[in-house]
This record gives C-alpha cells, sequence and structure tokens, in this order.
C-alpha cells in the first residue's frame, strides 16, 4: 500500500464485511481500518508481514532517509460484533503493527480469537515490535477463549500484552509472555486514542473500585481483583495449588492458571500456558479459600500464576507468581549471600532476590 501516514489501507464502513485471505502491508495509518462497521470478520491474512509471514513489511524509508511504520495493524472503532481471527488455523491472522497490533476503540462486542501477535508464523519472535499488543476500549469484548484454538499469543511487546479500559472484557486462554510490562493492564480511557495505563492495580476490600468511579472518562468499567496464590506442590495425582481470592461478596468466579516458563520482574505474572479453570464462590464477607489440582505434575520451580474473571466477565490483572515447591509465609528467611533467584524460596536456597518476589506475593 501506498507510502502514505496520514491514511488507512484497507477501510470498512459496511456492516457484514469479510476481509479473508490477503497480505496486506504498507507504512500507512492503519492496515485495516474497520469504522462504523458491524457484524464483521478479519480472517486468515498476513497483516504488516511479507507473505512468508517471516519480515516485517510496515515500514519504508523517506527521501531524508528516515523511518516511517505503520501505527496499527488492525483498527476497529465505533463497530461492535465482530470477530478478529477464529478457532482454526485457516481463520488466524498473524499481526504485525509497530504501535500496536490491533487497536479496539469506542466498541462492543467484538472478538479476538487465535490471532498471532508479536511473533512470526513459524512461532518465532517478530522483527519489529513495541508498544501493546492489544489495545481494546469499550464493553463486553472477548479477547482468546479456552477452546482448542481460541487463544492467541501475544509476546514480545515492550508494553503491555493487552491493555484494556472498560467492563466486561474477558481475557482467558491466551499465551501471553516476554512482554515489557504488565501482561493484562487495566487503563483509562475516555475520548482518547488509546487508554491510559496506569501502574499496577492491587487488590481492594470488597472489590469496590472502578475504572473510573467518578465518571471523569465516562468509562463503565470495574477492577476486578486478583488471585493471591499461597502455594504449590506437586503429588502423586497432580500439582496441588492453593491460594484464596478477596472479592465481591457472594459472587461466583472463574480462576484460570497459568505456567510460565520465565519469572516476570515485576513479580506478578503474564500467563504463557493456560493448565487448568476452576469456579470459586465468595462467602458473604467477600473471600473464597480454594485449593485445586490442575491435573498435571509440574516440575518443581514452575511458575504458576492465575485470573480471576467476575459474573459481569471482566477478567483481572495477572496474579503475582507462586513456584512449584513453595509455601508463601509471612517469615521468609534468606539464607545466601547470591542474588540468583531460581523461582523457589525454601529452606534450600533464598536469595534476597526471591525473598522480595516472595514476599511480595
Amino acid at each position: 500500500l501506498r507510502n502514505d501516514p496520514l491514511t488507512s489501507g484497507i477501510t470498512v464502513g459496511a456492516d457484514g464485511v469479510t476481509i479473508r485471505g490477503l497480505v496486506v502491508n504498507g507504512p500507512i495509518r492503519d492496515l485495516i481500518l474497520v469504522s462504523g462497521a458491524d457484524h464483521f470478520r478479519i480472517e486468515g491474512n498476513f497483516i504488516g508481514s511479507d507473505v512468508t509471514g517471516s519480515r516485517d513489511q510496515s515500514f519504508a524509508f523517506t527521501a531524508l532517509g528516515s523511518e516511517r511504520r505503520s501505527q496499527s495493524g488492525i483498527r476497529v472503532t465505533n463497530s461492535s460484533d465482530g470477530v478478529i481471527g477464529g478457532a482454526t488455523p485457516g481463520a488466524r491472522n498473524l499481526v504485525f503493527g509497530p504501535s500496536g497490533e490491533i487497536s479496539i476503540r469506542f466498541s462492543q462486542r467484538n472478538q479476538v480469537l487465535g490471532n498471532l501477535l508479536g511473533v512470526q508464523a513459524n512461532g518465532e519472535r517478530g522483527t519489529f515490535l513495541r508498544n501493546s499488543g492489544i489495545v481494546a476500549y469499550g464493553t463486553d469484548h472477548r479477547i482468546g477463549g479456552t477452546a482448542p484454538g481460541e487463544g492467541n499469543i501475544i509476546a514480545h511487546h515492550t508494553e503491555h500484552g493487552v491493555l484494556v479500559a472498560g467492563k466486561g472484557i474477558t481475557i482467558r486462554g491466551n499465551s501471553i509472555h516476554s512482554n515489557g510490562k504488565q501482561a493484562i493492564s487495566h487503563g483509562f480511557g475516555g475520548g482518547v486514542e488509546y487508554p491510559v495505563a496506569q501502574a499496577f492495580i492491587y487488590n481492594d476490600p470488597l472489590d469496590l473500585d472502578e475504572v473510573d468511579p467518578f465518571d471523569i472518562f465516562e468509562v463503565d468499567g470495574d477492577l476486578q481483583n486478583y488471585p493471591i496464590l499461597h502455594a504449590a506442590a506437586t503429588t502423586s495425582t497432580g500439582t496441588v495449588v492453593r491460594g484464596t481470592l478477596p472479592s465481591t461478596p457472594s459472587s461466583t468466579f472463574i480462576l484460570d492458571f497459568y505456567t510460565n516458563r520465565e519469572i516476570d520482574p515485576s513479580g506478578f505474572g503474564e500467563g504463557e500456558t493456560l493448565i487448568h479453570s476452576a469456579t470459586v464462590d465468595t462467602d458473604a464477607l467477600g473471600n473464597a479459600a480454594f485449593e485445586f489440582n490442575v491435573g498435571v505434575a509440574l516440575p518443581r520451580g514452575t511458575i504458576i500464576t492465575a485470573t480471576a474473571t467476575n459474573e459481569a466477565g471482566s477478567t483481572s490483572q495477572f496474579s503475582r507468581r507462586v513456584a512449584v515447591g513453595e509455601e508463601l509465609t509471612s517469615v521468609i528467611t534468606v539464607n545466601t549471600p547470591d542474588d540468583v533467584d531460581d523461582g523457589i524460596a525454601d529452606e534450600t536456597h533464598t536469595s534476597l532476590r526471591e525473598a522480595i518476589h516472595a514476599a511480595n506475593n
């Protein structure tokens, strides 16, 4: 597509349009723009890459030698009930978008399923990535799912994996890893191009906080509390994870548990591989204690994280991590002078760095 940073490439403005099987690239504002169109489908495309899905083709050089890049791979605005990707291999999109691969704003009930964001078609790291993988502002969007093929791969971004502002935004079953900041970040929205990311938002009693409690930005959103993981231990029948969820009283929540190959520097998790889902019910004081066998015997030191999704469909940030073989207590003793964090704070080896990560749980 032509070298014009002020225009979009393929623009959809009518209901019921399907974009399928294309290779779309070039240094323009948005490679695909959906504006004011409902019930659209975008599936089976290579967006921002070459035909092999391995080379970034979202840029060009100006006459003065400076680099010019596209802004978004796919941007959706004022549009509802669309589907980006799908659960089958032929439906997934591969998207390179240097300033954000998929951006959804001022929209409702859109689904983002099975896409490859931040990786090449062969699963290796993408060639040029910055900002967040998915930015979603609105209500009742679904990003990923737990059925086979529904989860997106969202990796290697310099900012967040998923940045959301709104209510009922469900984020489940994705492989989110190796991003520079939070895997899931809740931000403010309201009349701006993208939500404004906030620092990590800690749990609050009875889960009363909202994205915009004073309606300054006119955002109807909530900040679902995340689970607190206390221990993980492998038994003869699998791995048992124990923890609590402090949230809205007398309510039902879905917990999703993930494993991770790497420790996030924040101590909070990303979520690389979904291993188990379960429901919990809080009591009249808003507390739920849980103990689940995730059904697989995980090696000692495996990093586990979790999210909670409430009855309105809003998914929390990721929990702080716990390692298999670790039981987090109120007293953590440093017993080595080195600075190595092997993922487990226990009696055989606990560095100061490990103790800080464990205490933050």
